[in-house]
């Protein structure tokens, strides 16, 4: 694929401005995307219905694209005759604005196939995303969508920002746009001709970008919204329904607007929020640059809703009265592997996206007895906690997406009680919109941003590696040079790969006959960090229950185990002991179904501080316990087994000053033993922190599989 030049012309304030580009043809890329053999197996060329039986009731579930009702609806407007098959080609488009150097912005365009899985799609390599070309910035780049009004300057300004937008996005894509109606016929990977419409199903773009794709105004515009008509004094209504845009009603409004005078058009064109600026998308089928905007976590919400708008109020309002205490309490929560660790939170001028959510998963135990009782502010963090996790979600099942509209009106309820801060912006609306996103694209995770955001390193790595002047060439060449390094890596490594696996065939059978199938064990757990062996006589310098370990075990060998161990299995007699400070727990996720690995610690000095993870235990109903001592035990005649001695935790009567939706206090119990294989899945415990240290919350934000055990499935 070789990048092409092009250049557009645009007048702005009765002077013309010329910008120059270099831009790679999509169709080359999807070309080469459809008719490689190495992906043949992976391309989805037909969407597909997903649903699970749940108790009495079938569930439609949603995960990737193709899961989505999008898919269907334009597959189903494709012709069906006899012959060839016609297939809908739905591609991902991703572009933002971003720095390379203190100095410098750049604004990559990445494309990606949406027909590959989400593994195949968002990684690097082959089937990841393409560098398609660089944006123009025009004029001022530090202005963005949040200073855009209706004044008449500001539009003029915004308005030849869109042109040249356009213009270029008209340039680039016009390989794919005869192609998009009339289709054109390939001969794919896996040997079958068909005929491929290519399309723009998902724009992974933050809120300046959608605005931009979509031609719509900015955020103090009267209408901002680039997927509905809300007026700005109704973006904070959540449970109300506003007019869709629609590529036909837009179109209509835009030719209505150009027969008019200046002021008529203003007019006109303000009552919709659009700009007099021909959309390039309009003209590529099956591609409305408004149902293709798509709700993005990273902007909307991690860095949007929550750390630009709740986080900044938490700490104004808390850290008026309790200063440095929130950082004092983040301070003291446990660790868990995954979750950022935080010694002054409250002080953090800048972070990115997943710092934020890191905050927002363990923010509510800091912070509930710093505020009034009953503090809508904490209810108000809990909701959006809740609905960040549930649209997060790997799989979103309908009855996931019917309580996240529920979570919505009382998210509505409880930040209505905040008086001092307005809800007007439009991130903040655009959680209504998730639910249609995820019905028609499948999760969040299939449109999100996070995987373009690892470009800009990329970009930034090239710019490096010019001379500074006249940079874009430059990049671009690197990049092709590394596009084809990495195509040849791959090739040797795939002929590596054949050559080693047919010598392991030959190592094993001698070339007779095809190698035995592999031995699958059936245990959840491993044990590391071995320590000596001992007796169990032996002084528990280790262990917090050693006065009473001894006689304990003895009995849980010699009566509670019976059940539980097979009696020739079962160590009698004189015992030695293995002690670990490493489990490793895999089980299978309830989020996914995949198979995922909890990695706990049970040391005195893990890191010069001592750490004791909590597990969670196969129960009727389940119960929580904390790792204490992790051993095995052995007889002389070779009996062994696996045990753990845990602090058990029990219910609490202690509640909060203000009890949130799924709070669930426990507090610590008796010492007890259990067997390793009975150990479901690790879990977070936070300390009060203000109350006594034997109370802990149950964190059910951690990961998506505690949210789903913890309290949707509680």
């Amino acid at each position: 694929m070789q990048f092409r030049e092009g250049e557009i012309t645009h007048e702005f304030q009765g002077q013309p401005h010329t910008f120059k580009f270099k831009y790679r043809d999509p169709w080359e890329w999807l070309v080469d995307i459809v008719t490689d053999p190495t992906l043949a197996s992976s391309i989805i060329w037909y969407p597909v219905e997903k649903y699970l039986h749940h108790g009495n009731m079938i569930i439609r579930i949603y995960d990737e694209v193709n899961t989505g009702k999008r898919w269907w609806e334009i597959q189903d407007q494709l012709p069906r005759k006899h012959g060839l098959p016609h297939c809908f080609l739905p591609l991902h488009l991703w572009l933002d604005k971003g720095k390379v150097s203190k100095t410098t912005k750049k604004h990559p365009i990445v494309l990606r196939a949406a027909f590959l899985p989400s593994e195949t799609r968002n990684a690097s390599g082959n089937g990841g995303g393409v560098f398609i070309g660089c944006m123009p910035i025009v004029c001022n780049p530090n202005d963005t969508i949040e200073s855009e009004d209706d004044t008449p300057s500001s539009v003029e300004l915004a308005q030849f920002k869109r042109e040249v937008y356009h213009k270029v996005l008209h340039v680039i894509f016009r390989s794919i746009r005869k192609r998009s109606h009339h289709g054109d016929t390939l001969k794919c990977g896996d040997k079958i001709r068909r005929v491929l419409y290519p399309g723009f199903l998902i724009h992974s773009v933050d809120g300046e970008e959608g605005c931009a794709t979509c031609g719509t105004r900015g955020a103090q515009a009267k209408h901002s919204c680039p997927k509905c008509l809300a007026p700005k004094l109704e973006l904070s209504h959540l449970a109300k329904d506003f007019v869709s845009r629609t590529q036909h009603g837009m179109i209509h409004d835009f030719k209505q607007a150009k027969h008019m005078n200046y002021s008529s058009r203003l007019n006109i064109l303000r009552d919709v929020g659009l700009h007099y600026v021909k959309n390039a998308l309009w003209k590529i089928n099956n591609s409305s640059p408004y149902e293709a905007y798509s709700y993005d976590m990273l902007h909307a919400f991690d860095l949007g809703e929550w750390g630009k708008h709740l986080w900044p109020l938490i700490t104004e309002k808390v850290l008026k009265h309790s200063k440095n205490k929130i950082s004092r309490n983040m301070r003291q929560i446990p660790r868990w592997r995954g979750l950022k660790h935080f010694s002054a939170a409250a002080e953090i001028d800048f972070a990115d996206g997943n710092t934020f959510r890191d905050i927002l998963k363990c923010i509510i135990p800091c912070i509930v007895q710093l505020l009034p009782h009953n503090s809508s502010l904490v209810h108000c963090v809990r909701t959006s906690a809740v609905l960040r996790a549930l649209a997060g979600l790997r799989i979103v099942r309908q009855d996931h997406l019917e309580l996240y509209k529920e979570f919505l009106v009382k998210y509505e309820k409880w930040f209505s009680n905040e008086h001092d801060k307005s809800f007007n912006y439009p991130k903040h609306h655009n959680l209504i919109h998730l639910p249609e996103d995820v019905e028609n694209k499948g999760c969040t995770e299939s449109y999100s941003t996070r995987p373009g955001e690892g470009f800009h390193q990329q970009i930034q790595q090239a710019y490096d590696q010019t001379n500074f002047k006249n940079t874009d060439p430059q990049i671009i060449q690197i990049d092709e040079n590394q596009e084809a390094i990495a195509r040849i890596r791959m090739f040797i490594d795939i002929h590596d790969q054949h050559l080693s696996s047919l010598t392991s065939a030959e190592d094993l059978t001698d070339g007779a006959e095809p190698p035995p199938a592999p031995v699958v064990s059936m245990a959840n757990y491993a044990l590391g960090c071995q320590e000596l062996v001992i007796s169990e006589k032996a002084e528990f310098r280790n262990c917090i229950a050693a006065k009473v370990f001894c006689s304990s075990l003895r009995v849980y060998l010699d009566l509670t185990a019976t059940c539980e161990i097979d009696e020739g299995d079962r160590p009698t007699g004189f015992l030695t002991l293995t002690p670990y400070q490493c489990l490793y727990l895999t089980y299978m996720s309830v989020e996914d179904w995949r198979e995922k690995t909890d990695i706990l610690r049970c040391n005195p000095s893990f890191h010069n501080s001592p750490r004791y993870d909590c597990v969670v235990i196969n129960t009727n109903p389940v119960t929580f316990g904390r790792l204490e001592y992790v051993f095995s035990c052995k007889d002389a005649e070779g009996q062994k087994c696996d045990l753990a001695l845990v602090r058990k935790f029990e219910d609490s009567c202690w509640r909060p000053k203000t009890k949130w939706e799924g709070c669930r206090v426990l507090r610590e119990k008796e010492y007890g033993f259990v067997l390793l294989k009975y150990l479901i899945r690790g879990c977070h415990l936070i300390p009060t922190l203000d109350k006594d240290k034997s109370t802990y919350y149950v964190n059910d934000l951690v990961d998506n599989d505690a949210f789903i055990r913890f309290f949707l499935d509680k």
